[in-house]
């Protein structure tokens, strides 16, 4: 339109010349004037100019050349109208910039969901939508005054306020924002259809907002005090059955680094002084620990995302009778166990219990596992009505994962071999009372049944602190059985150093070696092993001699005993070692290397009968190779020794020759 054909659809609507909204007239209007010639009139009802100069034609040439950047903000409604004018004016834009849109679900008054278009913009401190939107959703607003600063000092003034429920389209995320009305936001946006397969996107991506290169009008402004919880911090994920690179990059990159020494940081001190001042043992051994939390994260309403995921498992369950009967027994033995007890009715129930929290949870299958093969996840990342979760609240500690390069280094320097892992280690500690209403889950064993509410009652796997807790109560179960040793051997002056190191690890093993250069103790070499030979619930270890082996396994065995550890699936090169270990047809935990050939320790594969590491690549018959594929096969080469160095530095070759050729990740690879 032309100025002219601007101004009379101004009168004709009743509008303020100078900021274009109801209300008022120019001569009370408090926005500032037109930019052109300072008059109380918008810059986009300045008479246009008949006539250029060729040096104005010229500059305008060059202008129209460049790429045309907007940025429209809530607090910028007249300005962005304006900048939007000078592009109109304007030759169109060789680029378009994109910004950050999603469709969301806003519910009306009486519930009902409707979608929209909700632009997200990190520089604007309050959250905006249109008066369309809320007659829509027939919203009632509230009165309240409000000036909102933009671009070079203009203001719009606002004078209702309204809250405003949205959901996402693909996530179980909901929440209530309150909203400033305004008759528009921005214009549409983006300004020019985008030709989409000039954008190299990754197949099956799920977007935010699938349209958000056709130009749509903005319903809804969301501002920076809710923009970084909506920002996903982890990788995007891929179709199933697509590599996902960054874990198994980190992995491999992790592989050959020097470990280095570091101090602890402020937040691990805190974790490490709260669980040595409350870490507790029961009549039996078992360890009672408490989550150790944060102060001042505040947990939301935990119960609807964990309630999608139980009526999700339904659908699934009905496809797949197998998983479904795998999955309540899984639940069904954790009940038995005393890991899980019932609360009561849900979901109501939960929002009762102050700082709770809903685990939603989901199977894992491990087709490969000579245990179970079914596992079930608890995911405490899932995000509550106010943000944040579980994992938010909770410290994760420090590392406590001994040297992998070192456990296998040992590991292969024994000419007896023994190894073991602890069964359901995290299920063996528990969970203070007090802490329990943060370990909360949805479970039915039949559609049927009500959804009832359960307390998870041991350390739970998907927790971010369950290694720290679980690895740290090992060490303070190597340091209390070791105290209780010492008690009747040492001297004053030796319990007292002994006392000063306890709880310096290093140290401690020191002190172990020291006495056992002294001493040769069966008891002594299991608590060294207990504190360097573990990887997780993994074991190995060795000794020089049959009856070492064999000492060191039963040892050990009473060692964990003493803490409700129990060791399984006992593979050696050498069948003596293990020839005492009781055999049910009831209880397969105990496993004989007869009757599994080749295990997998630790990401590598063990023949115990021939005492030979092993290495394996799996790769598809007829998939597309590309160089996603490639690096993922690179990647998946698990090797802390090294000794596959000069298989793998070809292969690191041929990735960078794929690199030097720039080829698309997606792309399949030329045959040359």
């Amino acid at each position: 339109l032309s100025s002219a054909d601007r101004l009379k659809e101004v009168k004709a609507k009743k509008l303020c010349m100078n900021c274009l909204s109801k209300g008022h007239f120019s001569a009370a209007c408090k926005s500032s004037a037109c930019r052109r010639c300072q008059k109380k009139h918008n810059t986009l009802l300045h008479p246009e100019q008949e006539e250029k100069t060729a040096t104005d034609k010229k500059s305008e040439e060059d202008a129209s050349k460049k790429a045309v950047v907007m940025h429209g903000t809530q607090e910028t409604l007249q300005d962005t109208e304006e900048s939007s004018s000078v592009i109109n004016l304007e030759r169109k834009p060789t680029s378009c910039v994109v910004l950050s849109t999603a469709r969301v679900i806003v519910h009306d008054v009486n519930g009902g969901q409707h979608k929209c278009r909700a632009l997200l913009d990190a520089g604007s401190q309050s959250n905006l939508i249109t008066q369309e939107l809320v007659d829509r959703l027939r919203l009632k607003c509230k009165r309240r005054d409000e000036v909102i600063s933009g671009i070079n000092r203009s203001q719009t003034n606002v004078g209702k306020t309204v809250e405003v429920k949205i959901r996402s389209t693909n996530a179980d995320y909901e929440v209530a924002i309150e909203c400033l009305v305004l008759p528009a936001i921005t214009e549409r946006l983006p300004q020019v259809k985008i030709n989409t397969k000039l954008i190299c996107l990754p197949e099956g991506l799920s977007l935010a907002d699938p349209d958000f290169h056709t130009p749509g009008t903005v319903d809804i402004l969301i501002g920076a005090g809710l923009f970084w919880q909506l920002i996903c911090k982890d990788y995007i994920q891929r179709p199933k059955g697509i590599p996902r690179l960054q874990p198994q990059l980190e992995r491999f990159w992790k592989q050959e680094e020097t470990l280095e020494k570091r101090s602890l940081t402020q937040e691990e001190i805190e974790c490490e002084r709260q669980f040595h001042e409350s870490v507790k043992r029961d009549e039996t051994g078992r360890f009672i620990v408490t989550l150790p939390k944060k102060p001042g994260v505040k947990l939301g309403d935990p119960g609807n995302q964990a309630l999608q995921r139980l009526y999700s498992l339904k659908r699934r369950f009905r496809g797949d009778p197998a998983l479904k009967n795998a999955y309540v027994q899984f639940m069904e033995d954790y009940e038995t166990q005393g890991h899980m007890s019932l609360m009561g009715p849900g979901p109501d129930t939960s929002t009762k219990v102050e700082q709770s929290y809903i685990l939603p949870h989901h199977p894992v299958i491990k087709p490969d596992s000579t245990t179970t093969k079914l596992r079930v996840v608890f995911n405490a990342s899932a995000k509550t009505s106010l943000g944040t979760s579980l994992n938010d609240k909770l410290f994760a500690g420090p590392n406590k994962q001994k040297s992998l390069f070192c456990i296998v280094l040992r590991f292969r320097s024994h000419p007896f071999v023994i190894t073991a892992d602890i069964v359901a280690m995290f299920r063996q500690i528990l969970v203070c009372e007090e802490d329990r209403d943060l370990q909360l889950i949805l479970w039915r064993s039949d559609p049927s049944q009500p959804v009832q509410i359960f307390r998870m009652n041991t350390v739970t796997y998907g927790t971010a602190c369950a290694p720290y807790l679980a690895l740290s109560c090992l060490e303070r179960l190597a340091i209390e059985e070791l105290e209780r040793f010492l008690k009747a051997t040492l001297t004053v002056e030796e319990m007292k150093r002994f006392l000063e190191i306890r709880l310096k690890i290093e140290e401690l093993k020191k002190f172990l070696k020291e006495a056992l250069d002294n001493e040769k103790s069966e008891f002594l070499q299991a608590i060294l092993v207990l504190l360097e030979d573990f990887y997780m619930d993994d074991v190995l270890s060795g000794a020089s001699t049959i009856e070492g082996a064999i000492a060191l396994r039963q040892q050990l065995s009473e060692l964990l005993q003493r803490g409700q550890f129990q060791l399984r699936k006992w593979r050696s090169n050498d069948p003596r070692i293990l020839e005492e270990l009781p055999e049910s047809n009831d209880d397969n935990s105990f496993l004989k290397i007869d009757k599994e050939g080749a295990m997998k320790t630790l990401g590598l594969l063990w023949d115990a009968q021939s005492d030979v590491l092993q290495y394996s690549v799996s790769i598809e018959e007829n998939s597309r190779v590309t160089k996603r594929l490639v690096l993922s096969q690179i990647a998946q080469i698990y090797d802390p020794l090294g000794l596959l160095g000069p298989v793998v530095i070809i292969a690191k070759c041929i990735m960078q020759s794929l690199w030097q050729i720039k080829t698309g990740w997606d792309k399949v690879l030329p045959t040359e």
